[in-house]
Protein backbone atom coordinates (compact mmCIF):
# COMPACT_ATOMS: atom_id res chain seq x y z
CA UNK A 1 0.00 0.00 0.00
CA UNK A 2 1.32 3.42 -0.95
CA UNK A 3 -1.33 5.38 0.90
CA UNK A 4 -4.00 4.91 3.51
CA UNK A 5 -7.11 6.97 3.98
CA UNK A 6 -8.04 5.64 7.41
CA UNK A 7 -6.02 5.74 10.57
CA UNK A 8 -3.35 2.99 10.83
CA UNK A 9 -5.17 0.70 13.24
CA UNK A 10 -8.16 0.58 10.87
CA UNK A 11 -5.94 -0.28 7.90
CA UNK A 12 -4.56 -3.48 9.37
CA UNK A 13 -6.76 -5.52 7.02
CA UNK A 14 -5.06 -3.92 4.02
CA UNK A 15 -1.68 -5.32 4.93
CA UNK A 16 -0.76 -8.96 4.17
CA UNK A 17 0.18 -10.94 7.23
CA UNK A 18 3.71 -12.30 7.23
CA UNK A 19 2.80 -15.62 8.75
CA UNK A 20 5.38 -17.24 6.50
CA UNK A 21 8.15 -15.43 8.39
CA UNK A 22 6.93 -17.01 11.62
CA UNK A 23 6.95 -20.44 9.97
CA UNK A 24 10.46 -20.01 8.54
CA UNK A 25 12.01 -18.76 11.77
CA UNK A 26 10.25 -21.39 13.89
CA UNK A 27 11.39 -24.15 11.55
CA UNK A 28 14.98 -22.95 11.80
CA UNK A 29 14.80 -22.64 15.59
CA UNK A 30 13.25 -26.08 16.00
CA UNK A 31 15.87 -27.60 13.72
CA UNK A 32 18.70 -25.97 15.66
CA UNK A 33 17.27 -27.23 18.94
CA UNK A 34 16.94 -30.76 17.57
CA UNK A 35 20.56 -30.65 16.45
CA UNK A 36 21.44 -29.93 20.06
CA UNK A 37 19.58 -32.94 21.37
CA UNK A 38 16.28 -31.30 22.34
CA UNK A 39 13.30 -33.56 21.64
CA UNK A 40 11.35 -31.02 19.63
CA UNK A 41 7.96 -31.96 18.23
CA UNK A 42 8.76 -30.07 15.05
CA UNK A 43 5.32 -30.50 13.48
CA UNK A 44 3.48 -29.07 16.51
CA UNK A 45 6.12 -26.38 16.99
CA UNK A 46 5.60 -25.14 13.42
CA UNK A 47 1.81 -25.43 13.79
CA UNK A 48 2.08 -23.16 16.81
CA UNK A 49 3.78 -20.56 14.63
CA UNK A 50 0.98 -20.59 12.05
CA UNK A 51 -2.29 -21.24 13.90
CA UNK A 52 -2.38 -17.91 15.84
CA UNK A 53 -3.03 -16.00 12.59
CA UNK A 54 -5.68 -18.34 11.17
CA UNK A 55 -8.74 -17.05 13.12
CA UNK A 56 -7.96 -13.48 12.06
CA UNK A 57 -7.45 -14.58 8.46
CA UNK A 58 -10.77 -16.44 8.44
CA UNK A 59 -12.68 -13.53 9.99
CA UNK A 60 -11.07 -11.03 7.61
CA UNK A 61 -11.84 -13.00 4.47
CA UNK A 62 -15.36 -13.98 5.51
CA UNK A 63 -16.11 -10.47 6.79
CA UNK A 64 -14.84 -8.84 3.60
CA UNK A 65 -16.85 -11.29 1.46
CA UNK A 66 -20.03 -10.65 3.46
CA UNK A 67 -19.69 -6.88 3.35
CA UNK A 68 -18.76 -6.81 -0.33
CA UNK A 69 -21.26 -9.27 -1.75
CA UNK A 70 -23.84 -9.51 1.03
CA UNK A 71 -24.18 -5.85 1.93
CA UNK A 72 -22.74 -4.11 -1.12
CA UNK A 73 -20.11 -2.30 0.98
CA UNK A 74 -16.64 -1.98 -0.50
CA UNK A 75 -13.58 0.24 -0.54
CA UNK A 76 -12.68 2.45 2.41
CA UNK A 77 -16.00 1.86 4.18
CA UNK A 78 -15.49 -1.90 4.17
CA UNK A 79 -11.96 -1.64 5.56
CA UNK A 80 -13.08 0.80 8.23
CA UNK A 81 -15.79 -1.63 9.38
CA UNK A 82 -13.35 -4.55 9.47
CA UNK A 83 -10.84 -2.44 11.37
CA UNK A 84 -13.49 -1.45 13.89
CA UNK A 85 -14.43 -5.11 14.39
CA UNK A 86 -10.77 -6.02 14.89
CA UNK A 87 -10.35 -3.41 17.61
CA UNK A 88 -13.67 -3.54 19.44
CA UNK A 89 -15.79 -6.59 18.59
CA UNK A 90 -15.59 -9.24 21.37
CA UNK A 91 -15.69 -12.15 18.90
CA UNK A 92 -12.84 -10.76 16.82
CA UNK A 93 -10.78 -9.88 19.89
CA UNK A 94 -11.27 -13.34 21.43
CA UNK A 95 -10.57 -15.19 18.18
CA UNK A 96 -7.42 -13.24 17.40
CA UNK A 97 -6.05 -13.56 20.91
CA UNK A 98 -6.95 -17.19 21.51
CA UNK A 99 -3.42 -18.18 20.49
CA UNK A 100 -1.75 -14.75 20.77
CA UNK A 101 -2.43 -13.78 24.38
CA UNK A 102 0.60 -14.56 26.58
CA UNK A 103 -1.58 -15.50 29.57
CA UNK A 104 -3.57 -18.07 27.59
CA UNK A 105 -0.47 -19.49 25.92
CA UNK A 106 1.18 -19.89 29.31
CA UNK A 107 -1.89 -21.78 30.47
CA UNK A 108 -1.70 -24.11 27.45
CA UNK A 109 2.00 -24.63 28.15
CA UNK A 110 1.42 -25.49 31.80
CA UNK A 111 -1.34 -27.94 30.88
CA UNK A 112 0.99 -29.55 28.36
CA UNK A 113 3.80 -29.88 30.89
CA UNK A 114 1.40 -31.28 33.48
CA UNK A 115 0.01 -33.86 31.03
CA UNK A 116 3.45 -34.84 29.75
CA UNK A 117 4.73 -35.48 33.25
CA UNK A 118 1.79 -37.79 33.84
CA UNK A 119 2.53 -39.81 30.76
CA UNK A 120 -0.11 -38.45 28.39
CA UNK A 121 1.21 -38.44 24.84
CA UNK A 122 -0.78 -35.33 23.92
CA UNK A 123 1.00 -33.37 26.63
CA UNK A 124 4.27 -33.34 24.67
CA UNK A 125 2.42 -32.19 21.54
CA UNK A 126 0.54 -29.46 23.41
CA UNK A 127 3.72 -28.24 25.08
CA UNK A 128 5.49 -27.74 21.75
CA UNK A 129 2.41 -26.25 20.13
CA UNK A 130 2.21 -23.73 22.97
CA UNK A 131 5.92 -22.96 22.63
CA UNK A 132 5.36 -22.29 18.93
CA UNK A 133 2.52 -19.91 19.80
CA UNK A 134 4.71 -18.26 22.44
CA UNK A 135 7.53 -17.72 19.96
CA UNK A 136 5.00 -16.29 17.49
CA UNK A 137 3.57 -13.76 19.93
CA UNK A 138 7.03 -12.93 21.28
CA UNK A 139 7.85 -11.74 17.77
CA UNK A 140 4.49 -10.02 17.28
CA UNK A 141 4.41 -7.88 20.41
CA UNK A 142 7.54 -5.82 19.63
CA UNK A 143 6.72 -5.53 15.90
CA UNK A 144 3.17 -4.09 16.04
CA UNK A 145 2.38 -0.54 17.05
CA UNK A 146 -1.38 -0.12 16.57
CA UNK A 147 -2.62 -3.66 16.14
CA UNK A 148 -0.65 -6.05 18.31
CA UNK A 149 -2.02 -8.79 20.56
CA UNK A 150 -4.13 -7.78 23.54
CA UNK A 151 -1.41 -8.16 26.10
CA UNK A 152 -3.40 -9.21 29.18
CA UNK A 153 -6.32 -10.99 27.52
CA UNK A 154 -8.66 -12.33 28.90
CA UNK A 155 -8.21 -10.20 32.03
CA UNK A 156 -8.11 -7.07 29.90
CA UNK A 157 -9.67 -6.85 26.42
CA UNK A 158 -8.18 -3.63 25.09
CA UNK A 159 -4.53 -2.97 26.01
CA UNK A 160 -2.11 -3.50 23.13
CA UNK A 161 1.56 -2.68 23.64
CA UNK A 162 2.33 0.32 21.36
CA UNK A 163 5.71 -0.83 20.12
CA UNK A 164 7.92 1.87 18.57
CA UNK A 165 8.46 -0.58 15.68
CA UNK A 166 5.81 -1.84 13.28
CA UNK A 167 6.39 -4.38 10.56
CA UNK A 168 3.90 -2.56 8.29
CA UNK A 169 3.23 1.01 9.50
CA UNK A 170 5.49 3.41 7.64
CA UNK A 171 5.56 5.90 10.51
CA UNK A 172 7.12 3.24 12.75
CA UNK A 173 10.12 2.08 10.70
CA UNK A 174 8.28 -0.45 8.53
CA UNK A 175 10.71 -0.08 5.62
CA UNK A 176 13.79 -0.72 7.75
CA UNK A 177 12.14 -3.59 9.58
CA UNK A 178 11.06 -5.22 6.32
CA UNK A 179 14.69 -5.32 5.20
CA UNK A 180 15.67 -6.82 8.55
CA UNK A 181 12.84 -9.36 8.46
CA UNK A 182 13.59 -10.56 4.94
CA UNK A 183 17.31 -10.73 5.71
CA UNK A 184 16.56 -12.84 8.77
CA UNK A 185 14.33 -15.10 6.67
CA UNK A 186 17.09 -15.47 4.10
CA UNK A 187 19.61 -16.43 6.78
CA UNK A 188 17.19 -18.98 8.24
CA UNK A 189 16.51 -20.50 4.83
CA UNK A 190 20.24 -20.59 4.07
CA UNK A 191 20.87 -22.36 7.38
CA UNK A 192 18.20 -24.96 6.63
CA UNK A 193 19.48 -25.46 3.07
CA UNK A 194 23.11 -25.85 4.17
CA UNK A 195 22.09 -28.25 6.92
CA UNK A 196 20.04 -30.29 4.44
CA UNK A 197 22.95 -30.37 1.99
CA UNK A 198 25.43 -31.50 4.62
CA UNK A 199 23.11 -34.27 5.76
CA UNK A 200 22.78 -35.47 2.17
CA UNK A 201 26.56 -35.51 1.79
CA UNK A 202 27.03 -37.44 5.04
CA UNK A 203 24.45 -40.00 4.00
CA UNK A 204 26.07 -40.39 0.59
CA UNK A 205 29.54 -40.82 2.10
CA UNK A 206 28.34 -43.38 4.65
CA UNK A 207 26.40 -45.45 2.14
CA UNK A 208 28.04 -48.83 1.40
CA UNK A 209 29.78 -48.96 -1.95
CA UNK A 210 28.64 -51.47 -4.55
Amino acid sequence: MNSCVCRPSLCVMLVPMRTYSHAILTTALGTALRDRGVKVDQQRFIMGSIVPDLPFLFLSLSGAAYLRWGRGISGDSMWAILGYLYEFDPLWIAAHNLFHAPLLITLYLLIGVWAERRGYAWGHALRWFALGCLFHTALDIPTHHSDGPVLFFPLNWSYRFPSPISYWERDYHAAAFTIFEYSLNALAIAYLAIRWGLRKLRRASSAPSA
